[in-house]
């Protein structure tokens, strides 16, 4: 007889990585046997980059994270600000576009589709 238990995980470090997701186990004969990991943050993010307003910017992530599973991740990008640059993702490749001078905090997520994200963050500083 198999049963499962499942739990909710979240990690926070102070790099501004964030992993959040369920962890389920199974037990039979006394054993446990983990199901799905969530991506993990396998580059360190650098520092704020200066970047110039109306600029077109590309990142690949598809080797900022990894899954221990084999999964496939898919991406999205959340802009703490739009006025200061906007965010698009296609595939594995976040385009970030400068608009106007300021400071913007560019937030990469990674899924693999199984409830398990991982986050990072790209800061920048946008001059004229």
């Amino acid at each position: 007889m198999n049963m499962w238990m499942l739990s909710k995980v979240m990690v926070a470090a102070v790099s501004g990585f964030f992993m959040f997701g369920d962890v389920a186990e199974t037990e039979s004969s006394g054993g446990s046997e983990a199901v799905n990991h969530a991506p993990a943050l396998t580059e360190k993010m650098p520092d704020v980059e200066t970047i110039s307003p109306w600029v077109e910017y590309k990142i690949d992530v598809s080797e900022v994270f990894s899954d221990a599973d084999g999964d496939e991740l898919i991406y999205s990008a959340l802009s703490q600000s739009e006025a200061v640059a906007k965010v698009e993702v296609e595939g594995s490749r976040v385009k970030v576009m400068a608009q106007k001078p300021g400071e913007v905090t560019i937030i990469v997520t990674a899924s693999d589709q199984k409830g398990g994200t991982a986050s990072t963050a790209y800061r920048y500083k946008i001059t004229e």
